[in-house]
C-alpha cells in the first residue's frame, strides 16, 4: 500500500478558496479512480491559518502517479503557470508540502 499527504495551507482570508479545492480534489478522487483504496480531508486552524491535508491510500505507487499525470490534472496546472507567467493571474496564495509513505509490512 502506499499513502500520499497533501498539506495545503494558507491565510484564513482565503480559506474558502482551499475548502473548494479541497473539495474538487477530494471529489475527483471518488470518480472511480484506478487503485484508489480511500481518501479523506482533514483539516486545523490557527489564528490567522487554515490547513487541509488530502489523504490517499493507493493499492501501489504507480496508481497514484498515473492519477496524477492524467493529462487533464496535467493540462490545468500547465494553463495555471501560463496564465501566471503572463500576468493574466496572481500565484496561488496556497502554500503546498507532499508527503508520500509506503506501509511497512512485519
Amino acid at each position: 500500500m502506499f499513502i500520499t499527504e497533501v498539506a495545503f495551507s494558507t491565510h484564513k482570508e482565503n480559506e474558502d478558496r482551499l475548502y473548494n479545492k479541497a473539495k474538487k480534489n477530494l471529489t475527483e478522487l471518488n470518480d472511480n479512480v484506478k487503485g484508489l483504496i480511500d481518501a479523506e480531508v482533514w483539516t486545523k486552524s490557527k489564528a490567522d491559518e487554515v490547513e487541509y491535508v488530502i489523504v490517499s491510500k493507493w493499492q501501489e505507487k504507480k496508481d497514484f502517479q498515473t492519477w496524477v499525470a492524467r493529462p487533464e490534472h496535467v493540462e490545468e496546472h500547465k494553463e495555471m503557470n501560463k496564465k501566471i507567467k503572463s500576468g493574466e493571474s496572481e500565484p496561488s496564495p496556497f502554500k503546498k508540502v507532499l508527503k508520500q509513505y509506503s506501509v511497512v509490512e512485519f
